[in-house]
């Protein structure tokens, strides 16, 4: 379990480092918005966030809170690879962050990443997941 875990990071890890290497030539993701209170999941967030050292130990507490949820569940479940997208979103936020962007820009990048193919989450679970980060990462 903890080999695969460590796989599973790596391979977030490298898909990291290729957004990263890639930044300039960002995919124009069409807005698309979601029910309920109508915001858009694909816009950067605006307000005010907490400083980046307390972005990266909030994030580092909430990583470590989901890594523990990821160690109970079932690899292949649609449970375990909502909370596996979660991971990697938390995760790539933290490491921009510390990359030196903007918190909302890394909220941002987080979203575009695991709106990907590769984790096949709602609209809503982006929506969700983003609603999260946002909350975490506020004033």
């Amino acid at each position: 379990m903890k080999k695969n875990l460590l796989l599973r990071m790596a391979l977030a890890m490298l898909l990291f480092a290729g957004f990263s290497f890639f930044n300039g030539i960002q995919a124009q993701v069409t807005s698309t918005l979601i029910g309920g209170g109508g915001a858009a999941v694909y816009t950067t967030p605006t307000g005010n966030f907490v400083a980046p050292a307390v972005a990266t130990e909030r994030l580092d507490n909430a990583i470590n809170t989901i890594k523990l949820s990821l160690e109970g569940m079932q690899p292949g479940t649609p449970a375990y690879t909502q909370m596996e997208a979660k991971y990697v979103l938390f995760n790539t936020v933290q490491n921009d962050i510390i990359a030196g962007k903007g918190v909302a820009q890394a909220i941002q990048d987080g979203i575009t990443m695991i709106s990907a193919d590769q984790f096949n989450l709602s609209k809503q679970m982006i929506g969700q997941y983003r609603t999260e980060l946002i909350n975490l990462l506020r004033v």
